[in-house]
C-alpha cells in the first residue's frame, strides 16, 4: 500500500474505531474489499431499521410530490426513465432542494453533450463520463449515502452492509477528490480512484 492508501485506511478505521491488521491491510485492492472486511469484524445492530430503505422512501416521496412518479420506485428502476430529458436540469434542481440532501451532480452526457478530449493516433478519444441518469434508483441512493454518510450513519450503532458500504464511499470521497460516481464497489484505489 502507498502513503495515500495507508491514509485513506486510516481514516476509515478512525471513523469505524477500529484497527485492520497489516497482513490483512495488504489484501485491500478495492472500496468492495475495505467495505467487506468491516462489515465482517464490526458488531451490527440489525434489529434497527433499514437505512437504504428510509431512503428509498425518502426518494419515492420526493419523486412523488415532485409529480415525476404515481407510484412506488423500486431499487431497479432506471432514473432515466423517471427524469426525463424535458426539463432535466430544473428538475434535478427541484429534487436537490426538495430530498433535503446533497445530491450526485449531473454531466454534460445527461444533456446529450459529448465532450471531445482528442485525436491520437487516428483515434478519437472523449472525455465524458456516462450519464448519470442511466443509472438505477440503487445506485442514486448508494451515492447520495456517500455525500451524505456523516449525517446518515451512526458509527456506535451500525446495522447493515449498505451503512459500511456509504462509509466507505463517503471517506474515500473525501480522501481523493474524485466524483461520487467514480466510486464503485469493484473500484480499485489505485487503478480507478488514482490513490497510491
Amino acid at each position: 500500500m502507498g502513503l495515500d492508501s495507508v491514509e485513506l485506511l486510516m481514516a476509515i478505521e478512525k471513523k469505524f474505531q477500529m484497527e485492520v491488521p497489516d497482513i490483512e491491510a495488504e489484501k485491500m485492492y478495492t472500496v468492495g474489499d475495505v467495505t467487506m472486511w468491516f462489515y465482517k469484524n464490526l458488531v451490527l445492530n440489525p434489529s434497527k431499521i433499514s437505512l437504504e430503505g428510509e431512503l428509498l422512501k425518502k426518494v419515492n416521496e420526493t419523486f412523488y410530490n415532485l409529480n415525476l412518479i404515481t407510484e412506488e420506485i423500486k431499487l431497479s428502476d432506471k432514473l432515466n426513465q423517471i427524469i426525463l430529458e424535458e426539463n432535466r436540469k430544473k428538475i434535478w434542481k427541484d429534487i436537490a432542494r426538495d430530498i433535503g440532501y446533497k445530491i450526485p451532480p449531473l454531466h454534460k452526457s445527461d444533456f446529450g453533450i459529448i465532450e471531445k478530449k482528442k485525436n491520437f493516433l487516428g483515434l478519437t478519444y472523449y472525455d465524458s463520463p456516462p450519464p448519470f441518469l442511466e443509472s438505477n434508483v440503487s445506485r442514486f441512493i448508494e451515492c447520495l449515502g456517500g455525500l451524505n454518510f456523516e449525517k446518515l450513519v451512526d458509527f456506535n450503532n451500525i446495522s447493515s452492509l449498505f451503512e459500511v458500504k456509504i462509509a466507505v464511499m463517503g471517506i474515500t470521497l473525501e480522501r481523493c477528490g474524485v466524483e461520487i460516481h467514480e466510486i464503485y464497489w469493484e473500484s480499485s484505489f489505485t487503478d480507478d480512484l488514482g490513490i497510491d
